[in-house]
């Protein structure tokens, strides 16, 4: 998919020319980074490669006004990323739960259960009999027990969150 991508901006910066302004987001600055080392544009003033979150702040910071920066719902120091779900919620979290690392949770939640289409088309959360029923295996590779435990984590993770007045980046959406 990456290296599809890159053809289409090097082909849209050919058709339409090179002053073409070309927007690239990403989760994380590390594909950004990739991607723009193998489009090498000569003219790289026209086209921004930038993680999804820098980008959101910085189309928060302007086009909101000062009160409105002032009273932001979406407070960064509330903002819970994976190094904060590891280091101050996966002990609280994770119970007896011994066969599923932080990691593969985290990418479940993410993934399927706040960031996947059919959770942004109803915008909520998947209901368990969603998650652990309707998804294909060929999405999630977890198997129904796996799938349970990994939502009952969910549920703790979401409570944790409501208590604390957290939000993760799935919430934006």
């Amino acid at each position: 998919k990456t290296l599809c991508v890159c053809s289409r901006i090097a082909r849209d910066r050919h058709i339409l020319g090179p002053e073409i302004q070309q927007l690239f987001l990403a989760r994380t600055q590390k594909l950004c980074t990739y991607v723009s080392s193998l489009v090498q544009s000569a003219d790289d003033e026209h086209i921004k490669f930038s993680t999804v979150t820098d980008w959101v702040e910085e189309m928060r910071e302007k086009f909101t006004t000062k009160e409105e920066k002032e009273t932001a719902q979406w407070q960064k120091n509330r903002l819970v990323d994976y190094r904060r779900f590891c280091s101050n919620v996966w002990a609280d979290i994770r119970g007896n739960e011994r066969n599923l690392d932080p990691l593969v949770v985290w990418t479940q939640i993410r993934s399927f259960i706040k960031g996947s289409f059919e959770a942004a088309q109803q915008k909520q959360a998947l209901t368990e009999s969603q998650y652990v029923k309707e998804l294909s295996k060929n999405r999630c590779r977890l198997d129904t027990e796996m799938r349970r435990r990994a939502y009952a984590i969910y549920v703790r993770y979401s409570n944790i969150l409501k208590e604390k007045g957290w939000w993760d980046e799935m919430d934006r959406t």
